[in-house]
């Protein structure tokens, strides 16, 4: 692969990167405004609904059977949430990108070392994302486990 591909590639993997960034960072701030009382709202929920709700709002199709709307102002609220935990993380990493791809266009750093920074980033952001998903399966099943644990009826005496 000659030099100026490599360069050019660096320049399309940071303008990429850059771009996908600038429109999450605008869709989790801006376009959906946050709503001043989701927080109270969500801290007021007990434990097992505020599992439920979280499970809902990670995928999709569970968030299209939800009917009540206070449940879908809820299940926004917390995609939002969890949508703005990731874009922290996204903000912190891209000057590294940027100073990989910088290095790359001076001579500094072999541009083949470009993509596996950026590679690397991408294979890093998915790991906190997949842990989160996780934790609110757990917390969900914890929270299902309790109250069917509390509505179960009591086994009836033996003589």
């Amino acid at each position: 692969m000659r030099e100026d591909s490599r360069v050019i590639l660096a320049i399309a993997l940071l303008g990429v990167t850059i771009l996908v960034d600038i429109v999450e960072f605008v869709d989790s701030f801006w376009r959906s405004g946050p709503d001043p009382t989701w927080e109270t709202r969500w801290r007021a929920l007990d434990p097992a609904e505020s599992a439920w709700l979280a499970v809902m709002a990670t995928s999709r199709n569970w968030f299209a059977t939800l009917t009540d709307p206070e449940e879908i102002a809820l299940a926004k609220g917390f995609r939002r949430h969890e949508r703005r935990r990731v874009v922290y993380f996204d903000l912190a990493g891209l000057p590294l990108l940027a100073a990989v791809a910088a290095f790359s266009l001076i001579g500094l750093v072999n541009p083949s070392i470009v993509g596996l920074v950026f590679s690397t980033f991408v294979l890093l952001r998915g790991v906190p994302i997949y842990l989160r998903g996780r934790q609110i399966q757990r917390n969900y099943q914890q929270a299902k486990d309790h109250y069917l644990a509390l509505t179960a009826p009591e086994p009836a005496p033996t003589a």
